[in-house]
């Protein structure tokens, strides 16, 4: 636009937590957006959900899984909070230029035919709007009031979310987020949103888990102020097979790009129809490989593995994506390894219904060699994500 000189006033941008990221990230956008184009800025689409109740209705998109990344409870108190620390990001653009911020969709209440522009479609958005499904403003509405204040407001944290977690490593990953133990453990404020609070892990106990195949117990301790919290790790630690299982690798930015070798996919339809995204439906880390073109389409993602010990494996995946009625064919597969090929049908419900997990178990790779990957073919516009590969030898 400015390369042809199109005249334009301001900026929006769209900023869900969970979708997009951390506060960090959105405060770093918006100053280069200033600092490169010289125009005031708004977030013109923020929301976050408010209950998990369900309605005849409603087929709603905000859940567990969106609560979980976004960083806070779908609570009344939960979705001020976001709304109130978002409008503070903007109001501190340099130059007074944060304009302020729009919330959408704040009026959608779960009511017949209140669904996207399609027959039978149902509202998605109503518990994440600013009033009751009957339409009673909720008293988060008072934030866009109550921001404007100058009453001191304290933030604490009176807990940890969990006092047992699940971790997951993979000792063979050159990446440290996958390898090594979390630095920081999630706490919970007493204005229903997450933070996080550094760890300090056994440290015999971490060693063990970051070195050694097998399940273990790592216990960590929290200090913040005259508080001090115990938490308990369950770690699986594994040694995966998979070359950059989980596309963190090789990544320049934040911007899509291909899958890096050994990653390869190919396509008899068109060449951009997957590619490596950044902060946006990811499972763990930050990235995941994305399907999506305007036409119908398929893809073959794959990987060469060599030098493989003859052994029994389990080859698994992650994935989301939309219901199974707009597949023509999703499967994840073992090739080349010594027998034949083995296939196992992908499944999806829907991006509510988050990521699930599908497994080849306990095949026999006699060759020392193997390829794995996921095949799909699909209509017009479709969508979905895969993340998480995992390849390891049965004990």
């Amino acid at each position: 636009m400015t390369d042809r000189e199109v005249p334009f006033d301001v900026i929006g941008v769209s900023f869900y937590p969970f979708y997009h990221g951390t506060l960090d990230m959105l405060k770093n956008n918006l100053e280069n957006l200033v600092s490169k184009f010289n125009k005031p800025v708004f977030v013109a689409e923020a929301s976050n959900g408010y209950t998990y109740r369900e309605n005849d209705n409603a087929a709603h998109i905000f859940g567990t899984n969106q609560e979980e990344k976004g960083g806070y409870l779908a609570t009344i108190q939960g979705q001020a909070t976001s709304v109130r620390d978002i409008i503070e990001v903007v109001a501190n653009v340099p130059n007074n230029k944060g304009l302020g911020i729009i919330y959408w969709e704040p009026a959608w209440l779960p009511v017949a035919g209140a669904g996207w522009a399609g027959a039978g479609t149902k509202a998605t958005w109503s518990n994440q709007a600013l009033f009751t499904y009957g339409g009673k403003a909720l008293p988060s509405l008072n934030v866009f009031k109550d921001v404007r204040g100058n009453q001191e407001v304290t933030v604490s944290i009176i807990g940890l979310k969990d006092d047992d977690i699940s971790i997951n490593l993979n000792i063979a990953s050159q990446v440290d987020s996958e390898s090594k133990m979390p630095t920081q453990v999630i706490a919970l404020t007493d204005v229903d949103s997450y933070v996080y609070v550094d760890v300090e892990w056994n440290t015999s106990q971490q060693n063990t888990a970051e070195n050694n195949v097998g399940l273990h117990t790592v216990t960590g301790t929290v200090t913040y102020g005259q508080e001090e919290w115990e938490v308990t790790a369950s770690v699986r630690s594994i040694q995966n097979y998979i070359v950059n299982p989980g596309f963190e690798l090789d990544k320049t930015g934040a911007n899509d790009e291909p899958v890096r070798a050994p990653w390869q996919m190919e396509s008899t339809t068109a060449t951009n129809v997957g590619k490596v995204q950044t902060n946006k439906d990811f499972r763990t880390g930050t990235n995941n490989f994305n399907f999506y073109h305007t036409a119908a389409f398929n893809f073959n993602l794959y990987q060469y593995i060599s030098s493989i010990p003859e052994g029994t494996y389990t080859l698994s995946v992650y994935a989301m994506g939309e219901s199974n009625t707009k597949i023509t064919e999703l499967y994840l597969y073992a090739e080349q390894y010594g027998g034949p090929k083995l296939t196992q049908t992908i499944s999806v419900s829907g991006w509510a219904s988050g990521y699930a997990q599908f497994t080849i178990p306990n095949f026999v790779i006699s060759s020392g060699t193997i390829r794995i990957g996921v095949y799909g073919s699909f209509p017009v516009s479709t969508w979905g994500h895969i993340d998480d590969f995992e390849l390891t030898k049965v004990a």
